[in-house]
């Protein structure tokens, strides 16, 4: 298995967003929760980011 994982950084430049906004998203569900590697380490695994995009696309796509 081959997990890529995507920092609070690479996101909030992905999306033009802040970092907070990018943990607020988490919390709120809109993302998936990030992977804690250790210590203060958190990352995303990007196949569940491009997931959740998808969802948000499909959500979109059935107003």
């Amino acid at each position: 298995m081959d997990t890529r994982f995507v920092t609070d950084l690479e996101l909030a430049a992905r999306f033009r967003v802040s970092r907070t906004t990018i943990w607020r998203w988490a919390a709120a569900g809109k993302l998936p929760r990030p992977v804690r590697l250790g210590g203060r380490t958190t990352r995303w695994a990007a196949d569940e980011v491009d997931a959740a995009i998808a969802k948000w696309m499909a959500d979109r796509d059935a107003l």
